[in-house]
């Protein structure tokens, strides 16, 4: 757990700030924290649309705009270039 915590540090989505981690056998194998894909400029730099606008966007809507990728699926796509396919995850 500790490694998510320190993990969820590098997000740079202007909203949560999670981190995962993919475990096998006990040990940490991937991680992953919440923000754009690679590639995207970062919600900290206006990527998306709906981080770049927040005031706009009450709580709970404006998701269909959002580009940011969740924690526990850059986890596990950290996990599958890996070639691990059987991790448990941590938040």
């Amino acid at each position: 757990m500790d490694h998510a915590l320190a993990v969820r540090r590098r997000a740079n989505c202007l909203g949560n700030r999670v981190g995962a981690v993919a475990a096998r056998d006990g040990r940490v194998v991937a991680s992953g924290y919440n923000g754009t894909p690679q590639g995207m400029r970062n919600c900290l730099d206006g990527g998306c649309p709906r981080c770049r606008d927040r005031g706009r966007y009450p709580s709970g809507t404006g998701y269909d705009l959002c580009v940011c990728v969740h924690a526990e699926q850059n986890a596990l796509l950290a996990a599958a270039r890996l070639s691990f396919d059987d991790v448990a995850l941590f938040l």
